[in-house]
């Protein structure tokens, strides 16, 4: 079940309601793509809508890899050393909360390890873009918390 909740954009920040949606629209399509690049371990993909000083905040990990992470090359150090015991990995989103600039998707992550151990962990991650551009992308381990951050009151 996906849940949509659309905050207001002030009228300064909006251009018209399509362009908004347009915008929308485009960002969730790159959050499909972080997603998709995550199963296929193909973040190459995402260069073009990655901003070159991207800030990805692990901090709140509760594995070893807890830190900020930053640039391309920090992504992909990152989600190589998440991946590097694991032969199978996906992460399936469980809603959308978009708000201004971010989109907020718990979901729940699935990994197989080299001897047959599965691992099933549940967070929100927080994507946050200036116009299309992903500049920050923040784990939480707690929806109201990935939510409380953006300004979005728990449903």
């Amino acid at each position: 079940m996906e849940k949509w909740m659309f905050r207001s954009v002030p009228v300064r920040a909006a251009r018209s309601g399509r362009a908004f949606r347009g915008m929308v629209r485009d960002r969730m399509a790159i959050v499909g793509k972080c997603f998709d690049a995550w199963k296929s371990n193909c973040f190459d993909s995402l260069g073009h809508h990655v901003d070159p000083a991207v800030e990805v905040d692990w901090s709140q990990s509760l594995a070893p890899y807890r830190g900020i992470y930053s640039g391309h090359a920090g992504w992909q150090h990152l989600f190589d050393e998440i991946r590097a015991p694991f032969e199978h990995v996906s992460a399936e989103p469980d809603g959308f909360v978009v708000a201004g600039q971010h989109i907020a998707v718990p979901n729940t992550t699935r990994m197989r390890g080299r001897d047959g151990v599965e691992v099933v962990a549940r967070c929100t991650f927080v994507f946050t873009f200036r116009g299309v551009k992903l500049v920050r992308l923040r784990l939480y381990q707690r929806e109201a918390e990935a939510l409380a951050a953006i300004g979005v009151e728990r449903a």
